[in-house]
């Protein structure tokens, strides 16, 4: 696993990942094995520790722009049930072989944009009755055409 050139993150934090499909397939064929491992994987290196019990995935999102296809994983790490509004680390990830190519990303629109993000899926879901987080709706394509993509953060 390659180290990351930062310091272990401390939790309470939510974390937005990007990625690409063909990255995740390196890991798992199937997406919904895959985001999940990727996010176990992910733990140690972040964190220094992995504690399942602290991990809360919320959204996996695949969508295409400008001809190449993205995917969007936001879990939480140790953040209560009930936070609204948590700290957000992102990062943009790669997988070689059995190795995971981190880097992290700054800008100061992501905080804002991912919890807006959670937020609206949880509004979403509640509409239709479902759960949320639920794996039922992790794996949709573009939720709304008027969704504004954090890939471009």
């Amino acid at each position: 696993m390659a180290s990351p050139s930062f310091e272990p993150l401390q939790r309470p934090v939510r974390i937005f990942i990007r990625t690409r499909p063909v990255q995740l397939q390196k890991i798992h064929s199937l997406l919904d094995q895959a985001d999940t491992k990727l996010i176990e994987k992910l733990c140690m290196p972040l964190f220094g520790t992995c504690d399942a019990a602290e991990i809360r995935h919320l959204i996996t999102k695949t969508s295409a722009r400008n001809g190449s296809e993205r995917v969007e994983i936001v879990f939480d790490y140790g953040v209560p049930a009930n936070e609204c509004q948590p700290q957000v680390a992102a990062f943009n990830v790669e997988v070689d072989g059995s190795n995971l190519m981190i880097t992290r990303l700054f800008n100061p629109t992501i905080k804002p944009e991912v919890n807006r993000r959670v937020e609206l899926w949880g509004k979403m879901n509640l509409t239709c009755n479902i759960s949320f987080p639920s794996r039922a709706d992790v794996r949709r394509k573009q939720r709304t055409p008027n969704e504004v993509s954090l890939t471009e953060a």
